[in-house]
Protein backbone atom coordinates (compact mmCIF):
# COMPACT_ATOMS: atom_id res chain seq x y z
CA UNK A 1 0.00 0.00 0.00
CA UNK A 2 1.39 3.46 -0.54
CA UNK A 3 -1.16 6.72 -0.19
CA UNK A 4 -2.36 9.26 -2.56
CA UNK A 5 -3.22 12.89 -1.95
CA UNK A 6 -6.00 13.48 -4.26
CA UNK A 7 -6.74 17.43 -5.10
CA UNK A 8 -10.58 17.84 -4.92
CA UNK A 9 -11.22 21.50 -5.80
CA UNK A 10 -9.29 24.33 -7.34
CA UNK A 11 -7.31 24.23 -10.80
CA UNK A 12 -5.79 20.84 -10.03
CA UNK A 13 -9.00 19.26 -9.33
CA UNK A 14 -8.53 15.29 -9.92
CA UNK A 15 -4.44 15.89 -9.73
CA UNK A 16 -3.05 13.26 -7.42
CA UNK A 17 0.16 13.28 -5.50
CA UNK A 18 1.94 9.91 -4.82
CA UNK A 19 3.19 10.16 -1.14
CA UNK A 20 6.30 8.39 -1.08
CA UNK A 21 8.29 10.14 1.72
CA UNK A 22 8.08 9.88 5.66
CA UNK A 23 7.08 13.55 5.53
CA UNK A 24 5.19 15.60 2.41
CA UNK A 25 4.71 19.89 2.17
CA UNK A 26 1.53 21.17 0.43
CA UNK A 27 1.69 24.62 -0.91
CA UNK A 28 1.76 27.10 -3.23
CA UNK A 29 5.56 27.81 -3.44
CA UNK A 30 7.79 25.63 -6.13
CA UNK A 31 9.63 25.10 -3.14
CA UNK A 32 7.41 22.39 -1.12
CA UNK A 33 6.72 18.54 -2.41
CA UNK A 34 3.19 19.17 -4.18
CA UNK A 35 2.00 22.70 -5.72
CA UNK A 36 -1.23 23.71 -5.13
CA UNK A 37 -1.32 27.10 -6.58
CA UNK A 38 -5.05 28.34 -5.39
CA UNK A 39 -5.48 31.34 -3.98
CA UNK A 40 -6.99 29.49 -0.65
CA UNK A 41 -3.77 27.83 -0.67
CA UNK A 42 -0.58 29.14 1.50
CA UNK A 43 2.84 28.91 0.35
CA UNK A 44 3.52 25.74 2.69
CA UNK A 45 0.05 24.89 3.78
CA UNK A 46 0.10 21.75 5.55
CA UNK A 47 2.67 19.15 6.48
CA UNK A 48 1.22 14.98 5.65
CA UNK A 49 3.32 12.73 8.32
CA UNK A 50 3.40 9.33 6.67
CA UNK A 51 3.49 7.59 10.22
CA UNK A 52 4.04 3.86 9.30
CA UNK A 53 6.39 4.61 5.68
CA UNK A 54 8.99 1.89 6.97
CA UNK A 55 6.01 -1.20 6.68
CA UNK A 56 4.78 -0.63 3.28
CA UNK A 57 2.64 -3.81 3.74
CA UNK A 58 0.20 -2.44 6.44
CA UNK A 59 -2.44 0.18 5.11
CA UNK A 60 -0.94 3.14 5.37
CA UNK A 61 -1.46 5.67 8.30
CA UNK A 62 -1.20 9.82 8.04
CA UNK A 63 -1.80 12.75 9.66
CA UNK A 64 -2.09 16.13 8.59
CA UNK A 65 -0.28 19.34 10.49
CA UNK A 66 -1.60 23.00 9.51
CA UNK A 67 1.01 24.85 8.86
CA UNK A 68 0.06 27.99 10.13
CA UNK A 69 -1.91 28.64 7.20
CA UNK A 70 -4.33 31.67 6.87
CA UNK A 71 -6.94 29.58 5.37
CA UNK A 72 -6.91 26.77 7.90
CA UNK A 73 -7.20 23.33 6.92
CA UNK A 74 -10.16 20.67 6.46
CA UNK A 75 -9.47 16.93 6.31
CA UNK A 76 -12.73 14.88 5.16
CA UNK A 77 -14.77 18.17 5.79
CA UNK A 78 -13.50 18.59 9.62
CA UNK A 79 -11.08 21.61 10.68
Amino acid sequence: YRPILICMNGTRRGVRFKLSKRSTVVGRSREVDCVINDHGTSRQHIRIVYDNFDRPAEPPRCFVEDLGSRNGTHVNARP
